[in-house]
């Protein structure tokens, strides 16, 4: 939680990427350097970024579509490294929306017993 509060705080903008945006390993498209961001600001890509001047920055594929596989698993999804609807949805949940899903998440444990596994082993 301390991470997306951080976040909050300290990125001057969240990246949104458009929910009409469709990617399959080896498409173009100006949004590629915005899904590494992304995939950065929420821990799942700590590689080196291609230089600005490099065009293959546009093309998807590589470690960032590896990389979206991951994301896709952790988050309940197909880890094809399509990016598509349901993947966007994830990718688009705010800072915000975290740390309120987290929170949440702390309370629930809050209430649980103290001794919740002891019996199951």
């Amino acid at each position: 939680m301390a991470y997306f509060r951080e976040l909050l705080q300290n990125t001057p903008e969240e990246i949104i990427l458009p929910k009409e945006l469709k990617l399959a390993v080896g498409d173009s498209s100006e949004w590629v350097p915005e899904l590494r961001k992304r995939l950065t600001q929420l821990q799942y890509y700590t590689h080196d970024y291609p230089d600005k001047d490099d065009s293959t920055q546009y093309i998807y594929g590589g470690i960032l579509s590896d990389q979206l596989a991951v994301f896709q698993r952790a988050f309940g999804l197909e880890a094809d490294s399509v990016v598509g609807e349901q993947t966007i949805k994830k990718l688009n949940i705010t800072f915000a929306e975290k740390i309120k899903t987290i929170k949440i998440n702390m309370e629930r444990w809050r209430w649980l017993p103290r001794n919740f596994m002891a019996d199951t082993y």
